[in-house]
C-alpha cells in the first residue's frame, strides 16, 4: 500500500509540473521574429543627442503641390528638401493633419507652410472624387488703390446715346408745354438757340423736350392708354412768361416745331 501511495504522488508532481512549465513561460514577454524569439533589450536611460539641423528648403521648393499618380515620398521630399533622407521630419511636424504620409491620393494638394520657424507640409482639398476634406473659408477683404482704377466714362460722352423713352398718360399729352416758335423763324433749331413756349410757368429751370409718338391702345377695347415720347433734348428757362423764353442746351435729335 505505501509502495503504490508514492508511484501516485510521483505521477501527480509530474503532471503537474508539464502543466506549470507553460504557465511560468507564458508569462515572458511575447515576440515573433524571423529566426526565433529574441527578448527585447532592457531599457535604458535615453541619451542626450545633438540637436538637429534645421531642415533646409531646397531652392526651387514651391508653395504647392498637386499630386499626381507616381508621386513618391522621396521625390516629394526631394521637391521641398535640400536633403530628401530628412524626409520624416517634414511630414512629422504636422502630424495632427497628415496621420500617414503613405495614404496621400493623386489630386490631393500638399502646401509647404512657411510662417513657422521651421517648415512643414500640409494637405489640402483634392481637385476631383469625393474623398475631399473640409476646408474652412473665411472672408476677406481687398484694398486697392483707387488711383490705380478705370476712370468712369463721362455722362456726356454717352448722353447723345441715351434714348430715355417715355410713355406720357392719355390726357397729359393735352396739358404738356409746347414749343410755339424758335429764334429768327427756324424751322429746326439745336444746342445755343433760343426757343420759345406756353404752358412753362416758373417751377422749374431745367426741361426735358420730347417729339410725341404714336399712341398705345389696349386691343381689347381699342381704349388709348397712353402715348409714346422720344427724347430730343435739354432746355433752360431763361425768362418767364406767356410765351417763355427758353435756350437749347443740347439735343440729340433737332428740335422743330
Amino acid at each position: 500500500m505505501m509502495i503504490q501511495t508514492t508511484k501516485r504522488h510521483i505521477i501527480s508532481a509530474l503532471l503537474l509540473t508539464c502543466f506549470t512549465l507553460p504557465l511560468t513561460a507564458a508569462t515572458e514577454p511575447a515576440c515573433i521574429m524571423a529566426g526565433g524569439c529574441v527578448r527585447p533589450d532592457p531599457i535604458m536611460p535615453k541619451e542626450k543627442s545633438a540637436p538637429a539641423e534645421p531642415l533646409e528648403l531646397s531652392a526651387s521648393a514651391p508653395d504647392r503641390h498637386i499630386v499626381v499618380p507616381g508621386d513618391t515620398l522621396w521625390g516629394l521630399a526631394a521637391l521641398f528638401l535640400k536633403q530628401p533622407y530628412r524626409w520624416p521630419e517634414l511630414w512629422q511636424l504636422n502630424r495632427h493633419e497628415i496621420k500617414n504620409p503613405h495614404r496621400i491620393y493623386p489630386g490631393q494638394v500638399v502646401y509647404l507652410d512657411r510662417s513657422g520657424a521651421t517648415p512643414r507640409l500640409r494637405i489640402g482639398n483634392p481637385l476631383e472624387g469625393n474623398d475631399a476634406s473640409t476646408v474652412k473659408l473665411s472672408p476677406k477683404v481687398l484694398a486697392t488703390d483707387n488711383r490705380s482704377a478705370i476712370p468712369a466714362i463721362p455722362p456726356k460722352a454717352i448722353e447723345p446715346f441715351l434714348a430715355r423713352p417715355l410713355v406720357i398718360e392719355a390726357g397729359a399729352l393735352d396739358q404738356a408745354a409746347r414749343i410755339i416758335a424758335t429764334q429768327e423763324d427756324r424751322v429746326v433749331v439745336g444746342a445755343g438757340n433760343t426757343v420759345y413756349a406756353t404752358g412753362i410757368g416758373d417751377t422749374a429751370t431745367v426741361w426735358q423736350v420730347y417729339r410725341p409718338g404714336r399712341s398705345l391702345i389696349d386691343p381689347e377695347n381699342q381704349q388709348i392708354l397712353g402715348h409714346e415720347a422720344f427724347y430730343l433734348g435739354a432746355a433752360r428757362l431763361i425768362r418767364p412768361g406767356e410765351p417763355a423764353t427758353l435756350e437749347i442746351l443740347n439735343s440729340t435729335q433737332e428740335i422743330g416745331l
